[in-house]
């Protein structure tokens, strides 16, 4: 949350008028903190839901340096769209007639950044949100997320429309101020994160989130293998978990032996061998071999298969098969 507050910074200065820049000056720059600090912002909430730290999506990389290039096309004065408004300020931050297309181009591909980011951070938050381990309170916290991307997509699109010229001039001051009120609330929501609430004095009881501890290592590791059935990957390894839940190898493997008493590899048979019988009891054996319902619980050979089965079970796949069904027909 650190890099993002620091990314944020510029902007409640510009919207509180207590710095004022030329757009060919600063325009650009602050397009880019923009997108910027919406992917941290993303990142931030994402590593909360989840319950350690997300690495950065690569396309969140290739959305900045599209911006960036942005930036730097305006630079040598290659402008894509030559749109001229008719405005002299956005914010506080003055326009600059000599250079007015290139505001434009920076304009449209901020936008577009801004609202398909927020897209993907609603989308991937009702994904994980039900299932999230690490917050408690998930209705405060979903509030939070929510009002604060509302702020960020309603910003974004009248800063545009106002841009643009779809407002009569008579509106331009109304519109103008509307976008600064609406600036200033975003900066409020930022500095309401339930993160830091987490540790006031008099909430802390109710607290937002569950931190992440040794103890609680297990809880993150079985939540993640089953909401993504890591177990029917063919090949699973501690490493593979690690990279997922960013808990190192050694702690997964320890946390994983103190709970269950097995090891990394007959903890995840397990989950394999428990997805098998379900499909044994929904007659899968009945048109398919047991060698492709090995491959599809994630066995990578059907003497894995086969060992992990009898290991489990005490017996076969062929005869646990043949025993479920000769009770059914008696």
């Amino acid at each position: 949350m650190l890099g993002h507050i620091i990314l944020l910074i510029i902007m409640p200065l510009v919207n509180l008028n207590i710095i004022i820049f030329k757009i060919s000056e600063l325009f650009s720059l602050i397009a880019l903190v923009n997108v910027a600090s919406i992917i941290a912002y993303i990142l931030h909430v994402e590593s909360a839901i989840k319950g350690y730290k997300v690495r950065i999506n690569k396309l969140f990389i290739l959305i900045l340096l599209i911006n960036l290039a942005t930036l730097i096309l305006g630079l040598f004065k290659i402008n894509v769209i030559d749109y001229r408004t008719g405005i002299e300020k956005i914010y506080s931050i003055k326009i600059d007639a000599s250079n007015n297309a290139y505001s434009s181009n920076i304009m449209i591909v901020d936008t577009i950044s801004t609202i398909w980011l927020i897209v993907y951070l609603l989308k991937s938050y009702i994904k994980n949100i039900k299932i999230s381990y690490t917050i408690k309170q998930k209705e405060l916290y979903s509030f939070w997320v929510f009002s604060y991307c509302i702020i960020l997509i309603a910003r974004k699109i009248l800063v545009s429309l106002y841009y643009f010229g779809v407002f009569n001039e008579d509106h331009y001051e109304h519109a103008f101020i509307i976008t600064r009120i609406i600036g200033i609330i975003s900066v409020i929501f930022l500095f309401l994160n339930p993160t830091i609430l987490n540790y006031i004095p008099g909430i802390k009881d109710g607290a937002i989130f569950k931190r992440v501890t040794k103890k609680n290592y297990f809880s993150i590791i079985e939540k993640v293998i089953e909401n993504q059935k890591l177990y029917l990957k063919p090949r699973l390894t501690v490493n593979d978990i690690t990279i997922a839940i960013g808990i190192s190898e050694k702690d997964i493997s320890a946390a994983i032996l103190l709970k269950t008493k097995y090891n990394f590899n007959d903890y995840i048979n397990k989950y394999r061998i428990d997805t098998a019988t379900k499909l044994i009891h929904q007659k899968f054996l009945d048109s398919h071999t047991t060698v492709s319902l090995g491959e599809k619980c994630g066995f990578n050979s059907h003497q894995s298969f086969f060992r992990a089965f009898k290991k489990n079970k005490n017996t076969t796949p062929k005869e646990y098969y043949l025993t479920k069904k000769n009770k059914n027909f008696r």
